[in-house]
């Protein structure tokens, strides 16, 4: 699981301006208040935002589908440096830290 791995990159680098940021992909019909407590559970670190019709447009293309977990790795600029398909421990940090 990724979860875990990103908490700790949030702790190891954030002195460094690491920004680790979460997409909810749930159904609509997953309140606010579900999602904050999945958060508390897992003891996430870092900021959960919801997927919307331009988050898939942008980054996962119009017809393309996608895997959970996608990890993205974005530069200072806004460019995107590194896209993980499913999970691999180490390979985010490593990305992270070619930035760093």
């Amino acid at each position: 699981m990724s979860i875990p791995e990103l908490v700790d990159l949030q702790d190891k680098y954030k002195s460094k301006g690491l920004v680790v940021i979460g997409i909810s992909v749930d159904d609509e019909k997953v309140s606010k208040g579900e999602l904050l407590a999945f958060k508390e559970k897992m003891r996430i670190n870092y900021q959960i935002l919801r997927a919307n019709n331009k988050v898939y447009e942008d980054y996962f293309g119009r017809t393309s589908g996608f895997s959970i977990p996608t990890l993205f790795v974005i530069d200072r600029e806004g460019k995107v440096r590194d896209r993980f398909v499913g999970f691999t421990p180490g390979v985010v940090e490593k990305s992270v830290k070619s930035l760093l």
